[in-house]
């Protein structure tokens, strides 16, 4: 069983990684608003020949119908140079490209320099950029969500780590370096690690058994050969010593795509189907939705090699990242709606990045009425001064500022949350003083009525073997064996946990360790919220504290007792030496 591990050592390494990918991300879209970005402005096909691309309808009014390129025009791949053979894979650059043609007997040489987003056919050329662009950027945003609230848990690092290499799928920036471009298109253009990491995400769920272990390491198998298939057709596009058109485009990487798609996706619903009925919905919402648009996109764009329009092809392109777009909007549905994260934390960071930006876009407007008020006689050089000093002055004060919006808006958003852990912390220290553990049961499940929004609670207490329920409200179990799953998880860590993962009879949401000098005294177990939304990381160390509180509590009495049961028997044994025993 892995041992829990502390949140700041996961959150800072994804805080990078999110990092990492928004320039992936930023870097596109600019690219694609600043004419950097070209368009080949036709589709190319195979028609099984070896070496041999041929060209479909080109654009009318396009860069290549300008070139004077034609449909069915031939391009032997041997024949091209290397700038031409790249640009296959990492689209033409700003420098033009010498294409050499066959057209029937003719071989023709052809200057061809691809079209920005601005020459003609602007919708289309800005969704073939934009939709996967922006798929990306969502997949951020629910990434970095997950990153600041789950990062803890395993399951939360899975998911935010799978959909931050779901981000340069559709992303083209940076494809600069061949040697580099090919491990990055393997990884995540072609959606491989993504899926790989769904199969494992999908291994933290369900019941396992020798088949389902068996089909899991088939789709691992099925991965790795896609993946060296994918390579060894960009170092055939390099060094033209296989012939990379049938790996690439032809029907084997099509059979071969299917079959690994089929084979992960028969893996990942497997691990839906096997976990318990009242975690299956929850499993299903965290691993179909991104293996579902995977499953689409991925042939979609593979469609591409068989279009021989420039409008189709440009279509199956948009239709792919439609398709992931598609499984960001899903997952963002699973996040705030399926207890993934708390729709108030997501409201509440909207809220604070839109205070920041406030204040940084009015103290530019007021510097610029200054500027052209007061200064209106300032030179341009002082102007600038003037702009790199208030640069400098915001982006040192950038912490500051953003630590009191924070504390501002976490102060007016969840001030009943707040009051509600104070009083459940003032009860920890509170419980050592009862001198009953009917009152101490007692006053706790009434502590949990009155501050939190749980829909059922119970406290389970140690006894003969088992723990019983002795306190509760809601649809919770009665009871569960001292070596249950949960149980023997909880023993070991002492640490909040989610019963979803673990074969238990603990059914709810959040499972806390009453617990004093290392013993397993007692579980305080939560249905889920009223309102169907995780319980935040503030929440749940409050509650524990609290669950440590009654454990203490709880050990002191049992204590008591044990000292004045001792005293009793001490005190007999006495009167019995002393008058002998009572007849």
């Amino acid at each position: 069983m892995e041992p829990p591990r502390s949140r700041p050592d996961w959150t800072w390494s994804l805080i990078a990684l999110c990092a990492v990918a928004l320039i992936f991300v930023a870097g596109e879209i600019a690219n694609t608003f600043n004419g950097h970005s070209r368009y080949w402005d036709f589709g190319r096909y195979s028609n099984g020949e070896p070496f041999v691309l041929v060209a479909g309808e080109p654009r009318s009014g396009g860069a290549a119908a300008e070139a004077g390129i034609r449909r069915d025009d031939r391009f032997d791949l041997r024949e091209q140079t290397f700038a031409t053979r790249w640009a296959e894979n990492a689209g033409p650059s700003s420098e033009p490209l010498t294409l050499i043609v066959r057209r029937g007997e003719r071989v023709i040489s052809i200057r061809f320099l691809g079209s920005t987003v601005w020459d003609g056919a602007i919708i289309p050329k800005m969704l073939y950029r934009l939709v996967p662009a922006i798929a990306g950027l969502w997949f951020l945003g629910c990434a970095l969500l997950i990153t600041t609230r789950r990062a803890s848990q395993a399951e939360g690092r899975w998911l935010a780590l799978t959909l931050l290499c779901m981000v340069p799928s559709g992303v083209q920036f940076l494809r600069v370096v061949p040697i580099a471009d090919s491990l990055l298109s393997v990884a995540f253009i072609n959606s491989l690690l993504p899926l790989a990491l769904l199969v494992g995400l999908s291994s933290q769920f369900g019941v396992r058994g020798i088949w389902r272990s068996c089909t899991q390491w088939v789709a691992y198998a099925a991965i790795a050969v896609s993946a060296t298939v994918a390579f060894l057709a960009y170092y055939g596009y390099m060094t033209l010593r296989l012939d990379p058109l049938p790996l690439s485009r032809g029907s084997p990487s099509i059979v071969l795509n299917g079959a690994t798609i089929i084979i992960a996706l028969l893996a990942v619903i497997w691990a839906v189907t096997s976990t318990p009925k009242e975690a299956r919905a929850r499993a299903g919402w965290l691993l179909l939705p991104l293996t579902v648009s995977i499953s689409l996109a991925v042939p979609i764009g593979l469609l591409q090699n068989y279009t021989q329009s420039w409008i189709l092809y440009t279509s199956t392109y948009i239709l792919s990242g439609a398709s992931m777009l598609l499984g960001a909007l899903l997952v963002t549905y699973a996040l705030l709606q399926r207890r993934v994260v708390d729709v108030g934390f997501v409201v509440s960071r909207t809220i604070v990045v839109a205070i920041l930006s406030l204040i940084v876009v009015v103290a530019f407007v007021l510097l610029e009425w200054a500027l052209g008020t007061v200064l209106a006689d300032a030179s341009h050089a002082t102007g600038l001064f003037a702009n790199a000093t208030l640069a400098l002055v915001l982006g040192l004060s950038m912490r500051y500022i953003h630590s009191r919006v924070d504390s501002f808006v976490d102060a007016v958003m969840f001030r009943k949350r707040h009051e509600d852990e104070r009083a459940l912390r003032a009860f920890a220290k509170e419980a050592t003083f009862i001198t009953d553990s009917d009152a101490l049961f007692d006053l706790s499940i009434a502590k949990v009525r009155a501050h939190t929004n749980a829909t059922g609670a119970a406290l389970f207490v140690n006894g003969d073997g088992l723990y019983r329920s002795v306190r509760g409200f809601g649809t919770v179990p009665s009871e569960a064996g001292e070596n249950d799953p949960a149980i023997l998880a909880l023993k070991a860590w002492h640490e909040p946990l989610d019963p979803h993962r673990y074969e238990t009879a603990l059914a709810g949401d959040l499972a806390l360790p009453i617990v004093a000098r290392g013993h397993l005294h007692g579980i305080l177990l939560f249905e889920q919220r009223e309102s169907g939304e995780a319980y935040a990381p503030d929440e749940i160390d409050a509650l524990a504290q609290f669950a440590h509180g009654i454990g203490s509590a709880y050990d002191a009495l049992a204590g008591r007792i044990t000292e004045s049961n001792a005293t009793v028997a001490a005190i007999s044994e006495l009167l019995d030496r002393r008058f002998g025993p009572l007849e």
